[in-house]
């Protein structure tokens, strides 16, 4: 078996209603429509600028990668 060390993803969620930032700057249900930050600094800096709607950084790491079948 080989294993593939693939990046976190790296989301904003508001905390209060649990919806997801997107790509547009809507607020979304899922992660998976939810806007992916390309690194941690743009991340934060995002989260620091939106302090004060109630949110909070999520890192997920063990998302399968694209194509990937579960057993």
């Amino acid at each position: 078996m080989k294993a593939q060390v693939l990046p976190p993803h790296r989301l904003i969620r508001e905390i209060e209603s649990g919806l997801y930032l997107s790509p547009g700057g809507d607020w979304v249900r899922t992660e998976e429509e939810a806007f992916d930050f390309p690194d941690l600094r743009t991340a934060l800096t995002t989260c620091e600028q939106m302090q004060e709607r109630g949110v909070e950084m999520l890192m997920i790491f063990d998302r399968e990668p694209p194509g990937a079948v579960r057993a």
